[in-house]
Formats: structure tokens, sequence, C-alpha cells
């Protein structure tokens, strides 16, 4: 599963948000192909996309095959890619705080009004520890006191995702124009290492 949102026009304060799927069980000829991807459903406003409203009749199709020349094939969706914006929606999840991370159950410690995440040893999550983090935010008083749950509500698609194993790493903003970006340029700049990395590629 992938989603994002772009605005169309600098001028306007609308998003087109896409939602759909790529299908993996492919030749690997046309996997990557950008004719190998359905698209279920789009959303333009200045607001975020509820999801929900197009959730139940995509849930229940995925849940009961669809048929493609008169025989119902099973989809199972394995990830969902997308940045930590557009993650954060679909999964009903807090985009930052105490514990920005649905996988692992570090927690944050408030440093003036930032929040250092530097605990290394951590454990990644679960089926049974989501849920009970899903209890504590379906509860009033809990969701009003606990700081610390990511997790604001059911999400629209929780009738498909395996969460948390479905949740991938923010790629794009992590690595390809985050920190990973900035050393790898530098790496590249010595003629030596440019050279080697060139030779392999080419390889």
């Amino acid at each position: 599963m992938y989603t994002d949102g772009l605005k169309i026009a600098s001028s306007s304060n609308k998003e087109l948000w896409v939602l759909g799927f790529t299908l993996l069980d492919l030749p690997m000829k046309i996997r990557f192909s950008q004719s190998n991807f359905v698209y279920l459903a789009m959303w333009y406003s200045e607001f975020k996309p509820p999801w929900q409203i197009f959730s139940n009749e995509m849930n229940k199709q995925l849940n009961d095959g669809i048929k493609i020349e008169n025989i119902f094939h099973d989809f199972k969706v394995l990830q969902v890619n997308a940045d930590m914006p557009a993650r954060a929606i679909v999964l009903n999840c807090k985009q930052c705080g105490y514990t920005p991370c649905l996988r692992c159950d570090v927690v944050g410690t408030r440093t003036g009004n930032l929040i250092q995440l530097s605990n290394r040893e951590t454990l990644k999550a679960t089926a049974s520890s989501y849920q009970n983090l899903l209890k504590q935010s379906l509860s009033d008083e809990q969701r009003k006191t606990d700081e610390q749950n990511s997790v604001k509500g059911k999400s629209a698609f929780d009738q498909i995702l395996r969460i948390p194993e479905c949740i991938t790493g923010d790629i794009m903003h992590s690595g390809y124009y985050g920190p990973l970006k900035n050393d790898f340029a530098e790496i590249l700049k010595i003629k030596s290492v440019r050279k080697a990395f060139d030779e392999s590629i080419e390889k």
C-alpha cells in the first residue's frame, strides 16, 4: 500500500492525495513498472483525507477476493509505504511525540521544548503490544492522561493491515533527503571512494 499527498499548484492550499497498491507477485521486469500501480482512491482538498470513507468497501473487496477473468484472487497487504505524515493518517497515529515509532517501544524524554530519543536498547513492537496501545487510546480517561501513547485510535484499514509488522521506515526523508544523504555526499567527495563506488555500480 502506498499513499502520499502533494500540492498541484504553489498558489493553492489544497493537496491531492493518492492511495493505491503495487503488486509484488509478478515477474521482476514488470514489478517495478509504473503501470504496476493500482489506484484505489484519490482525495483533493485543503484538509487531510478521511480514508474511512473509502476503507469499508476497499477492506471488503480485498478480504473477499478480486475477480479477474472469472477467477477470484486473494490479495494481502504486506507493507505500508509512506512518509511519516501520510503514514500517521493511514495508521491513525501521532506523527511525532514521545513514541513516534510504532515498530518499537522507544519512549522519548522532554528536554526543554525538545523530545530526546536516546535509548538504543529498544524492543520491537508486536501485534499484542499494539493492541494494548489501541485499547488505551479508546479509553477516554487514559487518552487524556497518557501523552506517551502514539496510537490515536483504530486505523481505517485495520482489517487488511497487520499492524505493526506492515510499517516500513520513511526512507524518503530519513535516507534520501536526510542525514544519510549528507553522509554519502561527503564520503563520495573522496576520489578513491567515488571511483570504487562507480566500479561496483558498473558490475
